[in-house]
């Protein structure tokens, strides 16, 4: 083969390549766009989330608790437990310290019941 037929054949194979590169660039494109049209899912589905503050500490948990149920809990800055929802259902507050001070909750009949922790000197 003579310079000449090389040098065609090399100028045809690189006119081939920018080809397919523009086709798999212009597919990727289409792809990344595709994707960007609805940033924000309709459902998010997962076991636990948590909400962590500027210090990286968490301060909100959703779980599922077992098969029929889940809480929310609400933490302090210093990973005291403050409110507490379950799916007892009960709604739970506690005080600084993370002691237990109020509960409200309801029995299987639906009755609600309010407990108050004493204040013990």
């Amino acid at each position: 083969m003579d310079d000449k037929a090389r040098l065609s054949n090399l100028e045809k194979q690189v006119k081939m390549l920018r080809l397919v590169l523009a086709a798999v660039g212009a597919g990727l494109l289409v792809l990344v766009l595709s994707g960007m049209g609805d940033p924000l899912p309709d459902v998010l589905r997962a076991r636990k989330v948590e909400v962590v503050n500027t210090q990286g500490r968490v301060v909100v948990t959703l779980r599922a608790d077992g098969a029929d149920g889940g809480w929310i809990m609400v933490a302090s800055s210093g990973d005291r437990r403050k409110v507490i929802l379950d799916s007892s259902p009960s709604i739970v507050l506690t005080d600084r310290v993370g002691t237990e001070s109020v509960r409200l909750s309801t029995d299987a009949a639906g009755h609600a019941s309010l407990q108050m922790a004493t204040k013990s000197e």
